[in-house]
């Protein structure tokens, strides 16, 4: 089960480091090591593990004021629409199954995959890649990237050229035709 792309409102509120686990794209696991609470979506609503034992929500609004006691999510009126997207999500959100992204407050700190191991940490001047023991710096996401592609870690997208497709039967009906 995933969680809702809602509660990407409350993680931007977070003040704590938290981790974040990716499946097919979404979201299935968001865990605050500082205050060792993991949440899950289950078959009852959320489940929220607070050192091991489960407590049940039925929605988001009840998850915040929990947060909130817990001293984990900033308590300020002012709405904060800081999104937790960033392009490095992006990329392995369409290409990898399974990857998990650490955050600091609303920053990525790093980006972690199983399959092959390799982690990426976000740097002031770009990217360092983390592999076979190996760092590797880069200097942005478009050069990142293409050393993905190349390593056979992600596949680039492919375009559908639409317009080919169009202009071949076009002269394929003017041929008949003739």
């Amino acid at each position: 089960m995933y969680l809702p792309s809602k509660i990407t409102d409350i993680l931007s509120k977070i003040t704590k480091s938290y981790t974040v686990k990716y499946t097919n794209g979404k979201i299935e696991c968001i865990f605050i090591s500082e205050k060792d609470v993991k949440i899950r979506a289950s078959n009852k609503g959320y489940c929220i593990y607070l050192k091991g034992s489960p407590i049940y929500l039925n929605d988001l609004k009840s998850l915040e004021p929990l947060l909130v006691k817990m001293n984990i999510l900033n308590n300020d009126k002012i709405k904060n629409n800081k999104s937790i997207k960033d392009d490095l999500i992006d990329i392995f959100s369409k290409n990898k199954d399974t990857f998990s992204v650490e955050y600091n407050g609303q920053h990525i700190v790093s980006l972690n995959l199983e399959n092959p191991k390799l982690i990426i940490h976000k740097t002031s001047i770009g990217y360092s890649l983390n592999i076979n023991n190996e760092n590797i710096s880069i200097n942005n996401v478009v050069s990142l990237k293409k050393l993905l592609i190349k390593m056979n870690i992600i596949r680039p997208l492919k375009k559908k050229n639409i317009t080919k497709d169009v202009y071949d039967c076009k002269f394929e009906q003017l041929m008949l035709e003739i």
